[in-house]
């Protein structure tokens, strides 16, 4: 038999074991059996009938006895909302320990970049950048060593003094060097009100204050602290150092935004992450060159 869905009325009437009736919820809707040889509707011809006159009057499949899709109900939204939910709880805590670990890789990278800067100030002076001379921060005399030889060039600290420690010139102490931010220190930009361009990164005093060189480091330079993170206000071309003398985020002025501790760069260019929990004993003696004692684990 040809496909009845295909078919127009008028011919369907014609084909023999095919019994058109017209349905009862209205008179334009015409069901379509198929009667095979054992006397049994086929399921097949009525749908494809039906498919048919749906097409051709445009009928609503609710006429026809066809169940329509269904809308979420409101408890299956519920549990699609309560699982999205439990999936951004379990994935956020992660995203942010990403995020940390490549604040922290930045961060040391920095820090890196000083300590080897200040290498290469002790290869050309034979000494280390002095700390408060002629008014400027140790960060200033490292500045040619950093990719910022024309800065360097317009302060000139080794010969110049810093004109005004209250307030900086907006183009040159006032510039803001993302070599001296730590990422994870969200502070302003600039220092307020003096607008000297911030830094995270404090000296030790017992090694840059005075005139020392790597020579005088006699407790090993990679026992003896250069510079660390801090989190107070400090700007790069100011004089900024401090003595190490209590576990970082305890008081002291070193510490960091960090979960647990902060970045220090050791005196051979090594950065270490020291813990919060340090004793405050091994902590002071990490941070005197010259002192004498015994720094075990830590």
């Amino acid at each position: 038999m040809p496909n009845a869905h295909w078919l127009p009325v008028a011919r369907l009437r014609r084909i023999g074991r095919v019994k058109i009736t017209t349905a009862s919820l209205i008179p334009e809707v015409l069901e379509v059996n198929h009667v095979a040889a054992n006397g049994q509707m086929t399921d097949r011809v009525r749908l494809q009938a039906r498919s048919f006159f749906m097409h051709r009057h445009r009928i609503p499949a609710k006429h026809l006895g066809l169940r329509a899709p269904s809308a979420f109900t409101l408890i299956e939204l519920l549990v699609v909302i309560g699982i999205i939910a439990l999936l951004l709880a379990i994935a956020l805590p992660a995203i942010q320990q990403v995020r940390e670990s490549a604040r922290k890789a930045d961060c040391r990278n920095r820090l890196k970049q000083i300590g080897v800067a200040m290498q290469n100030h002790q290869t050309q002076y034979d000494i280390l950048p002095t700390d408060g001379r002629n008014g400027y921060g140790y960060g200033a005399f490292l500045l040619s060593a950093l990719d910022q030889a024309a800065l360097y060039n317009q302060l000139n600290p080794l010969s110049t003094t810093l004109p005004n420690p209250a307030q900086a010139r907006l183009d040159l102490e006032g510039t803001m060097l993302p070599v001296f931010r730590c990422p994870a220190h969200l502070a302003k930009p600039q220092l307020e009100p003096s607008q000297f361009g911030r830094s995270d990164y404090l000296g030790n005093s017992n090694l840059l204050a005075p005139a020392m060189g790597l020579a005088d480091v006699r407790d090993g330079e990679s026992n003896t602290i250069a510079a660390g993170e801090t989190t107070s206000d400090q700007g790069w071309a100011l004089p900024g150092a401090a003595a190490p003398a209590l576990p970082p985020n305890v008081g002291g002025r070193f510490g960091s935004e960090h979960s647990g501790g902060a970045h220090f760069v050791m005196c051979d260019g090594a950065v270490k992450f020291i813990n919060n929990q340090i004793n405050a004993a091994t902590m002071k003696a990490l941070g005197t060159p010259r002192g004498g004692e015994v720094v075990g684990e830590y």
